[in-house]
């Protein structure tokens, strides 16, 4: 396992119980390099109602053997804890709130406008009829 500090980190859901709540199915975590240094398939606590296969690619079948929620939250916990990291992902904060990890502990921004402005100095996503990537023009 190779953690070079930033990582990238996947969450997959199935929905649970009779109003198809949200839970954990699957988890990647990759570093910058795409290395694999975590994929795991997790049992969810209550009864899965719905595997949303064709957009999480989980099957029944892969949620058999799979590790429980309690194991896998410890150890991609051990993993993003404890040193200064670089994640990225879609929907982190939603994945933090899957994982129980509260957010306020966590400096997210989401926003992929906001990092385009603090990092590179460039306005991006317009509304309106003006164009999405602005600044491609100003080259």
């Amino acid at each position: 396992m190779r953690d070079t500090g930033i990582l990238a980190l996947d969450c997959e859901m199935v929905g649970v119980g009779p109003k198809r709540k949200d839970a954990l199915g699957r988890i990647s975590i990759v570093n910058e390099f795409g290395y694999c240094l975590y994929d795991k398939f997790v049992k969810p606590s209550a009864v899965v109602t719905e595997y949303r296969t064709p957009y999480s690619g989980i099957r029944k079948k892969d949620l058999k053997n799979a590790t429980p929620y309690s194991v896998v939250k410890n150890e991609v916990l051990d993993i993003i804890d404890g040193e200064d990291h670089i994640l990225v992902g879609h929907s982190l904060e939603h994945d933090f709130g899957l994982l129980r990890k509260g957010a306020q502990l966590w400096e997210v921004d989401p926003s992929l406008k906001s990092l385009t402005w603090k990092i590179l100095g460039v306005e991006i996503q317009f509304i309106g009829k003006q164009c999405l990537f602005k600044w491609i023009l100003d080259f």
